[in-house]
């Protein structure tokens, strides 16, 4: 996210990833390539790339004609809800990562997960 993690605007990013992925999907549909529209990409989800160039990418690519909107709208709540936590003070950054990586790792990794 951006450099500062009290200056990340959660709700504008939430906002601009949904409408990545609306707009990726809709282009898809049309037959149309992504990269065709990489320009565009840039110009209006600026704030996205510069912020969380990652989170961008990553969006991207993703495949678009298996995507599990609802899991992945998941795990990006739950990393967008801890940094609003981190930003009022509920939650340290410290325990946030530990949090986030323990939810990970059980998710993807067996060994982690509990019997």
């Amino acid at each position: 996210m951006s450099n500062n993690i009290h200056d990340t605007n959660v709700e504008l990013i939430r906002e601009q990833v949904k409408n990545l992925i609306d707009e990726c999907e809709s282009i898809l549909k049309n037959g149309e390539a992504l990269s065709n529209y990489e320009n565009h990409f840039s110009i209006k989800y600026k704030h996205l790339i510069s912020t969380s160039n990652t989170l961008y990418t990553f969006t991207l690519q993703q495949d678009f004609k298996n995507f599990d909107r609802d899991a992945f709208q998941q795990r990006l709540d739950m990393m967008l809800n801890v940094i609003l936590n981190i930003q009022s003070s509920k939650i340290s950054q410290y325990d946030a990562s530990v949090t986030i990586g323990e939810k990970l790792a059980r998710d993807y990794i067996p060994q982690c997960r509990e019997e």
